[in-house]
């Protein structure tokens, strides 16, 4: 469970976070596989529509139409 956090959040993704669950970055879920919800971050993170080092105000729209239309 913590070598697949870890190695998740090399690819970009932020620190643990008790808001999300089920997910790696919650540190109350032991999991060895990605949920839905963590793939779904990293095709977010990923999407040619994401700018890097992009403004929260400008990403989280962007964020969010991605997730509405692709769910996690």
């Amino acid at each position: 469970a913590c070598l697949l956090e870890e190695m998740t959040q090399i690819l970009g993704l932020p620190n643990d976070s008790d808001l999300i669950r089920p997910s790696v970055f919650n540190n109350g879920d032991a999991l060895v596989q990605l949920t839905p919800l963590d793939e779904a971050f990293i095709r977010v993170l990923y999407d040619p529509k994401m700018t890097m080092g992009a403004p929260a105000r400008e990403a989280l729209p962007i964020a969010a139409g991605l997730l509405q239309r692709n769910g996690p």
